[in-house]
């Protein structure tokens, strides 16, 4: 491999977008700002950059062959795209901005002038790699900066984006209630809710939210939804909760899961990060 150390990275490796960019000390490395939902690149495209957060959120989300996605939502730190790279591949994943994102861009060969260069920092680049560099593995990654007894709820779409913000909301007391904020009331959800332990979102008519739609819930080392007979249903990682589906509870997996709070076309749709806990 040749190195290739006093040259930015050229705008056709980081596609054309218009965004703003800047080189730092490295010149293998480029920082690009991209607003929210702004695409970083798409399945299918060709594989020539390794990109770390900076700051702000990525979503990455991976098609399935059954016709499902997984998303999976990388904060500052990760390191992505590094699979395809490393394989030769053209993209596998789909990279997008949740809110605004600062990512550095990285030839091939920084990564391994960084490794060279600061020995004391392979293991952790590594570590990092070898956590996102699973292309088609049905495992979900495992989420250990919460702490043990709480998950993070994070807005997919930028209407809930705008209600509930960019920052993941940490959920440390349960049932943790989410529902519509009621016409007549305002704050109100049917039947017993532990003070402020509840997030009351705004909906219009026609609604997909019910006052008291579903819950988070912990049952001893696991964590679970439940879906209170609402009107239009629960959806937690393709299973239909309520809505006539028979089932109202199901159990959420250690790392990334969707939850959508009323049909598939609902905007209120979620992401719950969940820790590995102890006995799970």
């Amino acid at each position: 491999m040749t190195l290739a150390r006093n040259r930015c990275i050229p705008l056709n490796e980081t596609r054309n977008i218009n965004r703003t960019t800047k080189c730092g000390d490295n010149l293998n490395m480029k920082e690009i700002v991209f607003g929210d939902s702004e695409q970083i690149y798409k399945v299918g495209d060709r594989s020539d950059t390794i990109y770390s957060v900076q700051s702000g959120f990525v979503i990455l989300r991976r098609p399935d062959p059954k016709g499902a996605s997984h998303e999976q939502l990388l904060g500052p730190g990760a390191v992505f795209g590094a699979a395809e790279v490393l394989a030769g591949s053209m993209r596998t994943a789909t990279a997008r901005a949740h809110g605004k994102a600062v990512v550095l861009a990285h030839l091939p060969e920084a990564v391994l002038n960084t490794m060279l260069d600061r020995p004391e920092t392979a293991d952790a680049m590594v570590a990092a790699l070898i956590s996102t560099i699973a292309p088609g593995s049905s495992e979900k990654a495992k989420v250990p900066i919460i702490g043990p007894g709480a998950v993070q709820l994070v807005a997919l779409e930028q209407t809930l984006i705008d209600q509930m913000g960019e920052t993941p909301i940490t959920v440390n007391r349960f049932p943790f209630f989410i529902g519509r904020k009621s016409e007549n009331r305002d704050s109100y959800i049917d039947g017993p809710v532990d003070g402020p332990v509840a997030l009351i979102l705004e909906d219009n008519r026609p609604f997909q939210l019910s006052r008291r739609h579903f819950s988070i819930e912990r049952e001893g080392s696991r964590f679970l939804v439940h879906d209170h007979r609402s009107f239009h249903g629960t959806i937690v990682n393709g299973t239909a909760l309520g809505a006539g589906s028979g089932e109202l509870k199901v159990h959420l997996d250690s790392g990334e899961n969707e939850i959508i709070a009323g049909g598939t076309g609902s905007p209120f749709r979620f992401s719950c990060i969940v820790p590995t806990l102890p006995g799970a």
